[in-house]
């Protein structure tokens, strides 16, 4: 009598190294992503040991086209992924690696400095959504006529020294969402 084998539970043991450390360079999009380093040891069907890098690019904030600068990576915000385990299972952080100001942001705003960013998944399943959230500084521009927003460089006096001045921000959202099955064709990103 010859029998089929049969599989019971059975650990898996692995290694997931993926690399493309090409910045995004241009894009005609407002926003876009990339995994530049993904690097998963499984052991017993677990999460070992997880570290990743990805980036999001950035070509318009506040509905105008923006500059990041001083940069290395073109208009990309470097977010550093880890996993952190917790009682009962664990997640997946990343956060922003570096800040970085964006200049150009229209009439009104002058810039906007990026000094943390944090990326997670929302939901999962059919329709995947993630979500960027941004926390940093907006500069205003000096308004020659009347200048409400009063944040920005002002030197009170001549020979005083230029107060620089900012309004802070948090939880700026930029969401991504794609289909699981064809996530390159289908992605959207909205603000």
């Amino acid at each position: 009598v010859t029998r089929a084998p049969s599989l019971g539970a059975t650990p898996v043991f692995g290694l997931i190294d993926y690399a493309d450390p090409e910045d995004i360079e241009h894009t005609y999009d407002d926003f876009d992503f990339k995994v530049l380093l993904l690097r998963v040891l499984l052991q017993r069907s677990a999460v070992a040991t997880f570290a990743s890098r990805a980036e999001l690019f950035v070509n318009r904030l506040l509905g105008h086209a923006v500059t990041l600068l001083p940069s290395a990576h073109y208009n990309n915000l470097i977010l550093e992924g880890t996993y952190q385990r917790a009682q009962g299972g664990g997640q997946y952080v990343f956060l922003g690696s570096s800040v970085g100001r964006f200049q150009g942001a229209g009439p009104v705003v002058e810039s906007v400095e990026v000094q943390r960013a944090q990326f997670n998944t929302v939901a999962g399943g059919a329709t995947v959504s993630s979500r960027f959230t941004l926390w940093g500084k907006l500069r205003f521009r000096e308004l020659e006529e009347l200048d409400l927003f009063s944040f920005g460089p002002q030197q009170p006096v001549p020979e005083a020294p230029v107060v620089d001045g900012w309004l802070s921000f948090g939880g700026l959202g930029v969401e991504m969402a794609f289909d699981a099955a064809d996530p390159a064709a289908t992605r959207t990103f909205s603000v």
